[in-house]
């Protein structure tokens, strides 16, 4: 859906865009377009945003109009706070929606989009940029972590290449950190670590491993479909929504068997620095 307005009224906007990704529509403002205020929402909504560093989305509070005056609506900036949440948005993307005043704009850009957490697929005249190519903070954050995981716990099974691991450790601290502020950055990445640190009580270090092992590959997976232009590869994204199921491995993102999973491993590239997870099989002989 393109989108091209200067704004209007919030509620029919609000009703716009709960459509929009109810039916998972894309929402696309071209280069030069200006989409202000409410059409910021609608085009937010969308399953799949496509923008260019020149279209024009703008962002301010929602207000109404007394005897000739912009006064900022409380109860209306409250509705876009909770659509925005039940979107994923996370707080720092609803302020920005919402602290400019009335007769002003934040207009987004695709870089704030990515640190605001907001993915986006960048146009640059036939050149498209997915989220997967240019990841949001939240993405770097999460890959930071899991890279770490794998650095600090999971040698012993999965016998990773130091230097892979290293250079995604890097590679994901220094984009995050590129992205946002050092204090916001840290704010990103705690809260997933300390999430991490449950997990490794509720699972074990193995099978989470496997999870994280499993998880960095697929995304891989999608970086080399999206970044192919030919028709025929491109199809890979839609015959293997996850790089396990093709391989008729149950539960896409999960660990689902342990031992099949192993094999599976076992057998795949090296492109994660994983040649091969002969200490995992014999871990998992031994607890069975």
């Amino acid at each position: 859906m393109v989108l091209q307005s200067p704004g209007g009224l919030v509620s029919e906007a609000l009703q716009i865009g709960a459509e929009i990704r109810l039916r998972n529509f894309a929402t696309m403002v071209f280069a030069d377009g200006e989409c202000y205020s409410a059409c910021g929402l609608i085009w937010v909504s969308g399953a799949r945003r496509y923008m260019s560093p020149d279209s024009k989305i703008g962002f301010h509070a929602a207000y109404r109009e007394e005897n000739g005056e912009y006064r900022e609506s409380g109860v209306a900036n409250a509705e876009i706070g909770s659509f925005l949440t039940h979107l994923g948005l996370r707080i720092e993307a609803i302020r920005y929606f919402t602290v400019a005043g009335p007769q002003e704009f934040l207009l987004l850009t695709p870089e704030r989009a990515r640190a605001l957490g907001i993915e986006v697929f960048e146009q640059n005249g036939p050149e498209v940029t997915s989220p997967t190519q240019a990841p949001t903070a939240d993405i770097h954050a999460d890959r930071f972590v899991s890279y770490t995981l794998l650095q600090s716990r999971c040698t012993g099974f999965l016998q990773p290449s130091a230097t892979a691991i290293d250079r995604g450790i890097r590679r994901a601290f220094e984009e995050g950190n590129r992205l946002v502020s050092s204090e916001k950055w840290i704010e990103l990445w705690t809260p997933m670590l300390d999430q991490v640190k449950s997990q490794l009580n509720a699972k074990g270090p193995l099978l989470l491993c496997l999870e994280t092992e499993s998880h960095l590959r697929r995304q891989t997976v999608l970086a080399e479909c999206n970044r192919s232009r030919s028709r025929r590869d491109r199809a890979c994204l839609r015959s293997r929504p996850c790089h396990l199921q093709h391989q008729g491995f149950e539960g896409c993102g999960s660990a689902g068997s342990i031992l099949s999973a192993i094999r599976l491993f076992a057998s795949s590239d090296e492109s994660l620095g994983f040649p091969h997870l002969s200490g995992a099989q014999d871990a998992v002989v031994r607890q069975h």
